[in-house]
C-alpha cells in the first residue's frame, strides 16, 4: 500500500517557521539573561574650580548606607573622584573591611585580609567597576559600585570601606625637582544592615573627671560612649553639673557621630570659670534611637587655689601675733587703774 504524504498547507508552514524563529531568538538571548550584568561604565567629566579649591583631591559621597540589605539582593552606588591637581594623577580603588575600634580616639579600625573580624565585614560584597583610573587636571570620575549581599548573610551590621589611593607622583613621570611625594588615601565607609533580630544598645564606658579641683579658671571631664549593640548607631548624651543643693549650674550635649558595634567615642567637656568652693555632681546620660539609655554620675570637690591657703595662713599668723602683743602689754606709769568687785552694789548709811 502506497502512502502519499500530503503537502503542508501554506498557513501551517508559515506558523511553524514563526515558532522556529522565536525559539531561535530565545535560545540566543538565554545566555545573555543568565550572565551577570556587566558593571556600568565610568563617566569622566571636567569641572571648573576656584583657586581656593586648587591642588586638592576629593572623593564623594562621605558615606554609603544600605538600610535593607536583604540576603541575595544587589545594590548599586556611585563614588566621584576629583582630581584638582595641576598634573595627571593615577588613582587606585580598593575595598577593605571596617569595624568599630576600642580606641576612642580612632572610633573605627581598618581590617586587613586574613583578620578574623574581616570574615563578618562587607568587604567581599563590594565590587567597583574599575580598580585603577588616571585623571587629567580638573577631571572628575564617576565610578559605579556594585554591592551583592550573600544569601547566608547574618542579621546585623556589616561594614566595609571603599579606599581611594592617589599616586604620589604624576602618572608615568617623576616629581619635578626631586621632590618627595606622599600617597594620599581617601575612604568612603559603606554601612549595610541585614534585617532580622538585631539589638541597638549604647553604654557609658568611662567618665574621667577629677575628684578634686583647685583651679578656678577651668577644668575638664572626658566621657567615653560605647556601642554595645549589633548595628551602628548615633549615641547622644547630656552632661549636667549640679551643686550641693541640686541647682543646675551647667549642661551640654555630647555625641551624635556614627559609631560601629564595639566602637568607642570620646567627648571632652570643659567647664570654664568654675566656682571657688563647693561640692558638685557630674551626671552623664546617654541614649540612641531604639536603644535603652545609660546613666552615671561623679562627684567633684572644688577648692580654692593653693595660694589662697598661703594668704589665709599669713593672716592667721598676723592676727595671732597682734593678739599676743596686746595681751602682754603692761600698764603705763601714772595710771591708777583699779580693777575690783564691789560686794555691796548698794550704798548704805548707818543711822
Amino acid at each position: 500500500m502506497e502512502h502519499r504524504r500530503e503537502p503542508m498547507p501554506p498557513t501551517a508552514r508559515t506558523t511553524c517557521n514563526g515558532w522556529l524563529v522565536i525559539a531561535t531568538i530565545c535560545a540566543l538571548m538565554l545566555p545573555c539573561a543568565l550572565a551577570p550584568a556587566s558593571p556600568a561604565a565610568v563617566e569622566i567629566t571636567t569641572e571648573s574650580i576656584s583657586s581656593a579649591a586648587a591642588d586638592e583631591l576629593r572623593v564623594s559621597p562621605t558615606l554609603i548606607s544600605i538600610d535593607q540589605a536583604t540576603p541575595g539582593s544587589a545594590h548599586d552606588a556611585r563614588i566621584r573622584i576629583y582630581n584638582r591637581r595641576a598634573i595627571p594623577t593615577r588613582f587606585t580603588i580598593d575595598v577593605i573591611g571596617l569595624a568599630g575600634s576600642p580606641d576612642p580616639l580612632q572610633r573605627v579600625a581598618f581590617l586587613e585580609r586574613g583578620d578574623p573580624a574581616d570574615r563578618s565585614s562587607a568587604r567581599s560584597w563590594v565590587t567597583p567597576a574599575v580598580r585603577t583610573i588616571t585623571l587629567q587636571p580638573r577631571q572628575v570620575a564617576t565610578v559605579p559600585i556594585r554591592v551583592v549581599v550573600p544569601q547566608q548573610a547574618r542579621p546585623g551590621g556589616h561594614y566595609a570601606s571603599v579606599l581611594v589611593r592617589a599616586a604620589a607622583r604624576p602618572a608615568g613621570d617623576a616629581l619635578p625637582g626631586g621632590q618627595v611625594g606622599v600617597e594620599t588615601e581617601m575612604a568612603v565607609p559603606l554601612l549595610a544592615v541585614v534585617p532580622g533580630r538585631v539589638a541597638t544598645s549604647v553604654a557609658i564606658h568611662e567618665v574621667a573627671a577629677p575628684g578634686r579641683v583647685t583651679s578656678h579658671a577651668r577644668w575638664s571631664a572626658d566621657v567615653v560612649l560605647e556601642n554595645t549593640g549589633d548595628i551602628h548607631a548615633r549615641p547622644r548624651g547630656t552632661v549636667t553639673i549640679t551643686s550641693l543643693f541640686g541647682r543646675v549650674v551647667a549642661r551640654t550635649s555630647i555625641g551624635g557621630r556614627i559609631l560601629l558595634p564595639d566602637g568607642r567615642d570620646r567627648s571632652r567637656v570643659t567647664w570654664k570659670h568654675a566656682p571657688w568652693l563647693g561640692r558638685y555632681s557630674i551626671t552623664v546620660a546617654a541614649h540612641a534611637q531604639g536603644a535603652q539609655g545609660d546613666t552615671t554620675s561623679r562627684t567633684v570637690w572644688v577648692l580654692p587655689p593653693w595660694w589662697t591657703w598661703l594668704v589665709l595662713a599669713g593672716l592667721v599668723v598676723v592676727w595671732t601675733t597682734l593678739n599676743r602683743r596686746s595681751r602682754g602689754a603692761s600698764p603705763r606709769d601714772g595710771d591708777d587703774t583699779v580693777i575690783g568687785i564691789d560686794d555691796d552694789p548698794v550704798d548704805t548709811e548707818e543711822v
